[in-house]
């Protein structure tokens, strides 16, 4: 299946869920915010969250700096 992810056709033949596909993606889980198709998933919902044909996904992650 083809999935949009952070603007990149890919796919994603591997990850059932956005829980799964996080963790793959990311270094930290923590300061990861997830957008799917334009509406932003809560942490607790990424896991029951199916990915689809389609979809479009972006994983924006917080950096502190100063």
């Amino acid at each position: 299946m083809k999935i949009i992810l952070n603007g990149k056709e890919t796919n994603n033949d591997t990850f059932k869920n956005l829980e799964e596909l996080v963790a793959s993606s990311a270094a930290k889980i923590e300061g990861i915010v997830v957008e799917l198709n334009g509406k932003i998933i809560r942490k607790n919902q990424w896991k029951e969250q199916p990915l689809k044909e389609g979809d479009k996904i972006e994983l924006i992650q917080f950096v502190g700096g100063g």
